[in-house]
């Protein structure tokens, strides 16, 4: 069994070997024709919280800050459950070759980060070789927190230099929205 997830501006669309199942959209979810979230078995969606951003964050930051209102708070019906996070938001940045560095965190706890931590590392990067540009980042994490307390989810970001945007452009000409959604998955 394969599962994908595929984000967009506007929804996120889930499929189970190549077949739609569900979309996550402002209206809740729907699930596709034949689907439900209730019965037995692996794989199951069990729970979805999403919280949508749609204001401009900024930082000048070099060390990890957490991004206004892009944090989701879930309760896993089952300790065996996993959770897929999925992020998506646009960043732009005001310098030329500047590197913006995303966290993930479960509660306090930094997850899906790399083996070796040099001065910039995080769950994910994105280099700005112009400044101005507008850069899409996502990311993609199923976790394990064992647990039926509620947990919650947040996103960090950091730069090297200059000023970074979330959801906007550093020219003031462009606005986007970032999501944070928690997927519950029977295991």
């Amino acid at each position: 069994m394969t599962f994908s997830i595929k984000p967009t501006a506007t929804q996120t669309v889930i499929e189970q070997n190549g077949s739609d199942i569900a979309t996550l959209d402002s209206n809740g979810l729907t699930m596709a024709s034949g689907m439900t979230l209730v019965g037995d078995g692996v794989g199951k969606l069990l729970n979805v919280v999403q919280t949508f951003k749609s204001d401009i964050f900024t930082t000048t930051s070099t060390s990890f800050v957490d991004v206004t209102g892009l944090t989701a708070s879930i309760t896993p019906l089952s300790a065996t459950s996993k959770i897929l996070v999925t992020a998506t938001t646009t960043i732009s940045q005001s310098s030329t070759g500047g590197l913006v560095c995303f966290n993930l965190l479960r509660d306090s706890t930094n997850i899906a980060q790399p083996d070796t931590t040099p001065a910039f590392n995080g769950t994910t990067a994105a280099y700005v070789t112009t400044a101005s540009c507008i850069i899409p980042a996502t990311i993609n994490f199923l976790d394990s927190p064992s647990t039926t307390s509620a947990i919650t989810y947040k996103i960090q970001l950091k730069t090297n230099s200059g000023t970074c945007l979330l959801n906007g452009r550093n020219t003031n000409d462009g606005a986007f929205t970032s999501t944070l959604t928690l997927m519950e998955v029977a295991a």
